[in-house]
């Protein structure tokens, strides 16, 4: 069985460097965005079990992105 794909974007870099320290060790396989159309682009391209998007970013919006999703 694949381990849990999980998409995490984020602007800032230590929000996205904390989630990578908590969630590589137990097996996750991570994927990370620095903003709302990166995430998209991303999720058209790989399934994923969970999407962690930060409310405000630049360019598109963590709310404006999950509506698309």
């Amino acid at each position: 069985m694949d381990a849990p794909r999980i998409l995490i974007a984020d602007d800032e870099e230590y929000v996205r460097a904390f989630f990578k320290g908590i969630l590589a060790p137990v097996g996750y396989t991570l994927s990370f965005a620095r903003d709302g159309r990166q995430a998209l682009e991303s999720w058209s391209q790989h399934d994923f079990d969970l999407i962690i998007m930060d409310i405000r970013m630049p360019g598109k919006s963590g709310i404006d992105g999950l509506r698309e999703i």
